[in-house]
């Protein structure tokens, strides 16, 4: 990840990127889905959260009112700026983790929509960082981008497409965000064994949704056909579709 150009792009899309947890965004099926397999099951109440990669505070704005201490970090200052999270509650991302929470430790530690612009290097710098942050029993909730061929050969077959024959309509419409940025996928394998001292106790795939398809299509449809195949195939089979992947990890001291 060149911070330069994920920070341009991320403060490019700052002024509306809440919206995307909105249904007028029909992206945010799958922004929900993520939400709501990260905070299910999970109890809050007093509890302290470091945010590695807050956005617009969308995880600050739906537990404010029962956390005991929240932290957001991110490399936009813009965007956690823009989305409303105090400026007592939030740090800018220069370069890691480091300076930023040192000596700090969380009951909740959130990465989710970061590891894609993270080089290998930097994904474990941000690992080692969260094992600084944990002590006994914290739990860590990161999201992938999945190694998914068919996603990422549609993916790049579309971006092509949109830069020729199909620029009008695609770019007028808005129906592919390209930021630019060199990503990062991940296969499931590995995502389950980051480190020795982080256990998995529950995951999650998600998105089967194309682009532009997630675009084109309504909302309810959308909803719909992610309800009913989620439901119809379960999460083995969900593995084979998704293009995105939550895993969530107690921590355990070393012995």
């Amino acid at each position: 990840m060149k911070v330069d150009n994920t920070k341009k792009f991320f403060d490019s899309v700052a002024f509306n990127y809440s919206q995307r947890y909105k249904s007028c965004d029909h992206r945010s099926i799958f922004f929900k889905n993520r939400l709501n397999f990260a905070f299910g099951n999970e109890d809050f109440k007093n509890k302290t959260i470091l945010d590695i990669g807050a956005g617009s505070g969308i995880i600050y704005h739906k537990l404010k009112n029962v956390l005991s201490k929240y932290t957001g970090c991110d490399i936009s200052e813009k965007i956690m700026k823009e989305g409303g999270i105090p400026k007592n509650l939030y740090r800018v991302i220069k370069d890691n983790l480091d300076d930023l929470v040192k000596d700090e430790k969380y009951d909740y530690i959130f990465m989710l929509g970061v590891t894609t612009y993270l080089s290998t290097d930097q994904f474990d710098k941000y690992i080692n960082q969260i094992k600084l942050c944990s002590k006994k029993g914290t739990k860590v909730i990161i999201s992938y981008s999945l190694k998914n061929y068919i996603h990422i050969l549609w993916r790049s077959l579309i971006t092509k497409l949109t830069h020729t024959i199909l620029k009008p309509f695609l770019n007028k419409k808005k129906l592919l965000v390209n930021s630019g940025i060199k990503m990062s996928f991940y296969n499931p394998k590995d995502c389950f064994s980051i480190s020795k001292n982080l256990e998995v106790y529950d995951s999650n795939y998600q998105n089967i949704f194309l682009p532009p398809f997630d675009r084109i299509f309504p909302y309810k449809i959308l909803f719909l056909i992610d309800k009913f195949v989620n439901k119809l195939l379960g999460q083995k089979l969900m593995k084979f579709l998704s293009s995105d992947l939550s895993v969530k990890y107690f921590y355990k001291e070393d012995i």
